[in-house]
């Protein structure tokens, strides 16, 4: 929860909001012969019972950690922390963070912070995030990543104090159960239900927290000018960031930000006019009220409403803003796109004869998946070389750009790796793979890379050398990688190359002070000159063309970033460049007479040109205070380790035993048309997520009316179990349920209900295999069912054993702004066998195959959505499947065994026509009609786009006597809304028209209504 990506990238977890993303992986479904059978409820077997660690951990059908990381475990008063190899220093420097922590942010609301809490410490992405949940026990989670100085949570001097204390405020926070909340936590454990606070909008949430991380700290976001521009520009804009904009779901700039942004800057408001112990009495009366009615609590805390608190707050903010200055919109982007975040922007040599030099740039937007990107210096020409995941800097020469991104290896570490682009052919080749280096820069001569490499409790700064082939230079693969700086608790970011290659000019961050830029000589590995303030970060360096000075980013007198000049000889005089809401990642062309940067405005990061001369007509502003004098060539300091033991720690290896224990049970109560049934369930899964289990029981309160009932004090049970460290995800469900089914007495042809006992076991293998870009799952599982038919003078009971495979392949995507997947295929295909080798009493064979396919309509986000789905099952009648053909939605997946899974026809109310062969055929236009983004105060329904599609559907069913000899059609229109509930869920809601033919075959229409796409 601590939104500590760098700007634009949302929560800083794959995936993003603005990513790119696919879909959720394929998933696959338990139900059996198209009944309401006993799979359909035995808690989700394969990977979803890892669903009950309810913490927003990167979806992964492989658990949440990499199955390379080897845990063990620190035991503090407090706390479990759980650390893997390489890990051990900085696991123990939290050890003394954390206890330390506790007790202050305990003081800081007034409250008695629980007594124990895991803390999971995994170095398994490059992207600086964490975050903490009270459910299913306290626990928080931490990337262990350093955030450069350039990200909205760089302003930090111990970037792990910062963010442990911003999560752990959230444990304190949210593990409050007061009133009516305490007697259902002591009746059902504990439950999402017994918590109230977890249903408070998130700029509640995030606010707090990122109040508690400055105030406790003294650095992180409140006193971050960069970080503050959001709400400013927004209301100099004349845009003042509204009260239902930040309770959750916002897509548009700031997107995820803005509940951090509105929400620290509110509890800022809140502590200035009534004193900071009134938010621990806020976080008490919440934690009482009923989940998204908390706002009532303000009127007693403050003596007024939420909205009369905001309307005034949101005054102050603009008119603070009108009173500040604003100069950005004063210029003209070279590119920008709406809610658009650009990085790193290179000046590249023409690759052409008589060009001109361009700009190379890095943009991720709502509209489309991240992209490195070229433009002309007169703006025209804009194109995309190749798409980027994430990464901001780049190394440029006339034919090649080096650049990093990132990759998803073992399904769930997220680890960064070189490519080159060759410019001529727009070809992109992987230099390297896990090794983990970011931020490149291509040396002058185009033999070495310079980067930074993350390991351990620190990020190094190496030397990558190549080697070329093919007319390309220095830019095939890499002979090997040197470390030129290396020290404990000490981070590099964002290197570059002096002109002549001699020097490297590097962001430094070390334990206890904020960032600064030092110079390397990469032969000698010594320091030549630092470049630090005590009270400001400088960021993001390149060079002057002569070398005499380095240009980079800092956030002196309390301001924004912008650009200074800093020079290198006796005076060190230091020059302001820009004066800007905010500018990062300034280049300076070859002859030193233009700049390009990314510049911070009201609709995020646009690609800006100034020129760059001593009298460019830059604004004056006052100089920074005068730098320390040049330090002499030494080796690079070894910082003490600064890593205090915590005292009274015990180190042990990992045991899930101390973590499985059920922490909750929940009560059911549901009807369909069996009848009525009353129960519960639990579940429970270890701290690290490896293994994973749900048991429920239920009992009939009534059933149907059938000619013989079962014994009404045999309860109906399932349980499930799943093993998810390794890629490969094992899984384990069994269960009982009664259900009513009609039978047909062959001699008499008489109908009658009667009731069925079901019994089933399943074991299976589920192997995803997730990347960025596409996902790949293969599902392979034996099914026993046994059916006991409860006759009116007899039992008989029917017994099938099938072997289950399926093969998924995913390569559609969903980004900002999509209203539906788009640009890719989902494709599937499952068998299922039935034979009397494994005991069967029936021989049957059932195959499908789904196929979807999403291409681009006449506008943006139009999408041409065309589905194409098939099954055939043969064999002895007990053994066969009966599709059904008729459904207003096919199955969310493509791995699916049930009957009702392929028959998307809209027509017919409903009614579905059987067979046990099946062909359909869907073609959808998907287009939006408004991007709406708007709420109501702070109640939990946001809404965000209307749009609109025209389908046809085609469809048949074979084998038996109620099937048609005829294809059957429907042609219609549906209008749908996006939005999020409860600040957190998104969801789709859809309302149409079809007309077509019924289950009788007549002509008419049928209206009807869904939640989620028809496929």
């Amino acid at each position: 929860m601590s939104n500590a990506a760098r700007p634009g990238v949302p929560d800083g977890c794959f995936p993003t909001r603005w990513g790119g993303r696919r879909d959720a992986p394929p998933g696959n479904s338990a139900r059996n012969h198209g009944s309401r059978g006993l799979a359909a409820r035995v808690a989700v077997w394969a990977l979803a019972a890892v669903s009950v660690v309810s913490a927003p951990r990167v979806a992964s059908a492989s658990g949440p950690l990499d199955p390379r990381l080897q845990f063990r475990q620190l035991r503090t008063a407090h706390f479990t922390i759980y650390f893997h190899q390489n890990e051990e220093s900085l696991a123990r420097r939290l050890a003394a963070i954390a206890e330390d922590a506790r007790t202050r942010v305990g003081d800081a609301l007034g409250v008695t912070p629980p007594l124990h809490t895991d803390v999971i410490l995994a170095d398994q992405s490059e992207n600086a995030n964490g975050w903490a949940s009270p459910l299913p026990r306290d626990t928080v989670f931490l990337n262990a990543a350093a955030p450069s100085g350039a990200e909205f949570i760089g302003k930090a001097d111990d970037w792990l104090r910062v963010l442990f204390t911003h999560e752990y405020t959230h444990i304190a926070h949210l593990d409050r159960s007061n009133g009516w909340a305490r007697i259902a936590r002591g009746l059902f454990g504990r439950t999402s239900l017994a918590f109230p606070n977890l249903s408070l909008p998130q700029w509640q949430i995030e606010g707090l927290a990122g109040w508690q991380e400055s105030a406790l700290t003294g650095v992180g976001r409140v006193g971050a000018a960069d970080f503050r521009a959001i709400e400013r520009v927004a209301a100099a804009d004349g845009h003042p960031l509204r009260l239902d904009q930040v309770n959750g779901g916002l897509t548009t700039w700031p997107d995820g930000h803005a509940a951090y942004a509105a929400g620290i800057g509110f509890h800022e408001y809140l502590v200035g006019r009534f004193g900071d112990a009134t938010l621990g009495q806020l976080a008490n009366a919440t934690a009482r009220r009923l989940p998204f009615l908390a706002s009532g609590a303000f009127k007693g805390i403050y003596g007024e409403s939420l909205g009369s608190l905001w309307r005034e707050y949101t005054r102050e903010v603009v008119a603070r803003a009108a009173t500040m200055p604003h100069t950005t919109r004063d210029l003209t982007p070279l590119a920008h796109e709406r809610s658009a975040v650009i990085t790193g922007p290179r000046f590249a040599p023409a690759d052409c004869a008589g060009c001109e030099d361009t700009v190379v740039y890095s943009v991720q937007s709502p509209d489309g998946f991240p992209a490195l990107r070229v433009i002309e210096q007169n703006g025209t020409g804009d194109r995309r070389l190749a798409t980027r995941y994430l990464g901001s800097t780049l190394g440029v020469h006339a034919q090649i750009v080096v650049f990093d991104q990132q990759e998803l290896r073992r399904n769930v570490g997220l680890y960064s790796d070189l490519y080159a682009l060759d410019r001529q052919t727009g070809n992109v080749r992987r230099l390297t793979t896990e090794s983990r280096l970011q931020d490149p820069d291509l040396s002058p001569d185009g033999q070495s890379v310079v980067a930074t490499r993350a390991r351990g409790d620190r990020r190094d700064l190496v030397l990558v050398h190549l080697y070329g082939a093919g007319g390309l230079p220095g830019l095939i693969a890499f002979s090997d990688i040197e470390t030129l700086a290396s020290a404990s608790s000490t981070d590099y970011s964002a290197p570059r190359w002096s002109p002549s290659g001699r020097l490297i000019a590097v962001e430094q961050r070390r334990l206890g002070a904020l960032p600064g830029v030092v110079v390397l000589d990469p032969v000698t590995k010594h320091v030549t000159r630092e470049i630090s303030h005590p009270s400001a970060r400088i960021v993001t360096p390149t060079w002057r063309p002569d070398e005499g000075a380095i240009v980079a980013s800092a956030d002196f007198n309390a301001e924004p970033f912008d650009i200074y000049e800093f020079e290198l000889g006796a005076e060190h005089r230091v020059r302001r460049l820009t004066k800007t809401d905010g500018a990062l990642w300034p280049d300076v062309r070859r002859d030193g007479r233009m700049l390009a940067f990314a510049g911070y405005t009201a609709d995020g990061y646009g690609l800006f040109t100034v020129p760059y001369s001593p009298t460019s007509g830059m604004r004056a502003a006052p100089p920074p205070p005068r730098l320390p004098t040049p330090l002499p060539p030494t080796p690079l300091p070894t910082p003490d380790a600064a890593t205090a033991d915590a005292a009274e720690v015990r180190d042990s290896g990992y045991s899930p035993l101390g973590t499985l224990a059920p922490t909750a049970w929940t009560p059911v109560l549901f009807s369909d048309a069996d009848g009525t049934r009353a129960g519960g369930f639990l579940s429970g899964a270890d701290v690290l997520g490896r293994h994973a289990y749900t048991v429920g029981l239920d009992w009939f309160v009534n059933m149907a009316t059938v000619d013989r009932s079962p014994s009404r004090g045999t309860p109906d049970w399932n349980a499930s179990y799943a093993y998810t460290r390794w890629r490969p995800s094992f899984f384990a469900s069994a269960g009982q349920q009664a259900q009513v089914k009609v039978v047909v007495n062959r001699t008499t042809s008489a109908a009658s209900a009667v009731a069925v006992v079901q019994r089933q076991v399943q074991v299976g293998v589920l192997v995803p295999i997730e990347h960025v870009r596409q996902s790949t799952q293969v599902l392979a599982s034996v099914l026993r069912t046994e059916d006991r038919y409860l006759l009116a003078d007899s039992s008989r009971t029917a017994t099938l054993v099938s072997a289950r495979a399926g093969l998924a392949h995913n390569t559609a995507r969903h980004y900002g702004y999509s209203i539906s997947r788009e640009h890719g295929v989902t494709l599937g295909a499952t068998i299922e066998r039935a034979v009397r080798a494994l005991g069967s009493q029936a021989e049957g064979t059932t195959s499908t195959f789904d196929g979807r396919a999403f291409l681009p309509g006449f506008g943006l986000h139009h999408v041409v959505a065309l589905r194409g789905a098939a099954g055939a099952s043969t064999g002895a009648d007990l053994a066969r499947q009966t599709f059904g053909l008729g459904a207003t939605s096919a199955s969310p997946s493509v791995l699916d065994f049930g009957g009702d899974a392929l028959g998307l026809l809209r027509a017919g109310g409903g009614s579905l026509v059987a067979g046990s062969r099946i062909g359909v055929a869907n073609m959808e236009y998907r287009f939006p009609l408004a991007r709406l983004e708007r709420g109501l105060g702070t109640w939990p329904l946001f809404l965000k786009w209307i749009h609109a599609a025209v389908f046809a559907d085609l469809g048949r069913v074979y084998g038996s006597t109620a099937s048609s000899r005829v294809w059957r059609r429907a042609e219609g229109g549906e209008l749908a809304i996006d939005g999020v509930a409860g600040f957190a869920l998104p969801f789709t809601a859809s309302a149409g028209v079809a007309w077509g033919q019924d289950s009788r075959g007549a002509n008419g229409p049928t209206a009807y209504m869904r939640l989620g796409h028809s496929f």
